[in-house]
């Protein structure tokens, strides 16, 4: 396994213009101030819309494959990473707000006095799952989605760039970017966190094109 930064970078021309267009299109966006508003980044704005509308597409083509795989173990696979892209989706749109009143994804959920029981069962049993989910497949497919990166497989490096980017995200939301009152730092997680659903978008894309030719050699 031996790393050729040409022929990555040949081979991912796409993963890095995807990159320059959000960093573009957010700088565009912030000087258009007569034309664009920064409310395009808030809960209820055409980001978050965006973002969940990626996730699900990625949702759908992953339960394709769910379906079409023979395999027991890819099934498995497939299943857990639908699971965790539903959970994200629903996260993203903020819907433990309709039957909660506070984040179930934070541990104070649990001890408060104010939530429900039941509520904290449901809570968990989903969390739950999702972290088993996660966990299967990072221990199965860490070290093989490593050896493609290094090979300069797109896909990979999609997945790559979506992990990147969100571990940095959260990174800023925590960080003193999300409390500051300069809508045009802070806005940057949210940008981050649509450029994320557009790597997920894109690498099982490129997973599915890989797939079509392979099978179409096999044929």
């Amino acid at each position: 396994m031996k790393f050729n930064l040409k022929d990555f970078c040949s081979n991912n021309l796409i993963n890095f213009l995807i990159l320059f267009f959000s960093v573009n299109y957010y700088i565009i966006h912030c000087l258009g101030k007569n034309t664009f508003s920064m409310n395009a980044f808030e809960d209820s704005g055409w980001g978050s819309a965006f973002t969940i509308a990626a996730i699900l597409g990625t949702e759908f083509i992953v339960l394709w494959h769910l379906f079409r795989d023979k395999k027991t173990s890819n099934k498995i696979s497939w299943g857990a990473l639908a699971y965790i892209l539903q959970i994200y989706a629903l996260r993203e749109a903020d819907f433990h707000r309709t039957f909660t009143i506070m984040n179930v994804t934070k541990s104070k959920f649990f001890k408060s006095e104010e939530v429900l029981f039941n509520h904290k069962i449901v809570a968990g049993i989903i969390l739950g799952l999702f972290a088993i989910a996660l966990v299967y497949l990072l221990i199965k497919h860490t070290v093989p989605i490593f050896k493609k990166f290094i090979e300069g497989t797109p896909w990979a490096v999609s997945i790559a760039c979506w992990g990147g980017i969100m571990v940095f995200s959260r990174i800023l939301d925590k960080s003193f970017f999300n409390k500051t009152d300069n809508i045009y730092i802070k806005n940057i997680e949210e940008m981050m966190e649509i450029t994320g659903a557009i790597y997920a978008f894109t690498a099982i894309i490129f997973y599915t094109i890989l797939y079509f030719k392979k099978k179409q050699l096999r044929d």
